[in-house]
């Protein structure tokens, strides 16, 4: 997606093991301009396993990169992103969050936070960490308590959901500065008929620049897959959603509804339902046919001999 916006970044991928990326894989990801990086060649790490949000924080802090923008596999920018450097937000302290749906207290409760010297302040906006930017000079700091936060996951993640605060824990520890984009972010999906009434079910995220522009569009719910050499929503067919968007969204709830498929079919299905107060559009046509396009590179991948040799659990 990056190389299709125009984006001329270096760019790398982080993996563990030949499992997980085969060779043939790599030398695919070259042909774009892209280095592969297997963690499971760093002898420095500690024995532990990376397969899970814990890799991001050794991809954070072993890239060769001093700005950084990191993206989760699912994640697809609607923009290039080159410009997001150049930003006020991002230069005034060397870094930009977005936020996640959900405020304090929700996954946090105030008791963890104290036990670091922290106050919880209620209302402050969780952070979603399917994106990231950060200067790692100015934020080294904040980066490692980060980095040590991540290595001790086991314990960590019991106390909040996966890796996305641990990036907000990690800067109050160190008093330096966490900049939030101004935007809350927005749904994008489609209309659910019938359930019993008419529901917009959301499965990306929609992340705006700091000029309110959709710059990510993140899948965090029903994310497409490859199985039996074709592209799949779950056990589903596959099957484009992003047919509508929210603007002004206001509450929200994540629960597993009944959806109806292409063919007739039903599916239980994660999503975020819109409460009162949230506007649906029309999603814009570039983010449409950026999620075609989606559907069409993961095609090209499934016909590929050397996808078919990863374990089930590699795609």
């Amino acid at each position: 997606a990056l190389r299709h916006l125009g984006c001329t970044l270096p760019i790398e991928v982080f993996y563990q093991g030949s499992d997980e990326m085969t060779l043939e894989a790599v030398e695919s990801l070259a042909e774009l301009d892209v280095l592969c990086v297997d963690t499971a060649w760093f002898p420095e790490l500690p024995a532990i396993s990376l397969r899970g949000w814990q890799m991001k924080a050794v991809a954070l802090v072993h890239s060769s990169f001093r700005e950084v923008l990191m993206l989760d596999a699912d994640n697809i920018p609607a923009v290039d992103p080159t410009p997001l450097f150049d930003t006020q937000e991002y230069q005034a302290h060397g870094n930009l969050y977005w936020r996640d749906f959900s405020t304090d207290p929700h996954w946090i409760k105030p008791s963890f936070f104290a036990m670091f010297g922290v106050t919880m302040t209620a209302g402050e906006p969780e952070l979603e960490a399917g994106q990231v930017m950060i200067d790692k000079q100015r934020c080294w700091h904040s980066l490692q308590v980060y980095a040590y936060i991540n290595q001790h996951f086991m314990y960590f993640y019991t106390k909040m959901y996966g890796d996305k605060d641990t990036h907000r824990l990690a800067f109050k520890v160190t008093g330096q500065t966490l900049t939030v984009s101004p935007h809350h972010p927005e749904s994008m999906g489609q209309f659910v008929p019938g359930i019993p009434h008419d529901r917009f079910c959301g499965d990306t995220m929609v992340h705006l620049s700091p000029n309110g522009r959709p710059a990510f569009l993140h899948r965090t719910l029903s994310d497409f897959e490859l199985r039996d050499g074709t592209v799949r929503r779950g056990h589903s067919k596959p099957m484009l959603t992003w047919r509508n968007i929210t603007r002004g969204f206001v509450g929200w709830d994540v629960r597993t509804i009944p959806t109806r498929l292409e063919g007739g079919a039903w599916l239980e299905q994660w999503c975020v339902l819109c409460g009162g107060g949230t506007h649906i559009q029309p999603a814009p046509r570039i983010l449409l046919s950026l999620e075609a396009l989606t559907v069409q590179w993961m095609q090209e991948l499934a016909s590929k001999e050397w996808l078919q040799e990863l374990p089930g659990d590699a795609k």
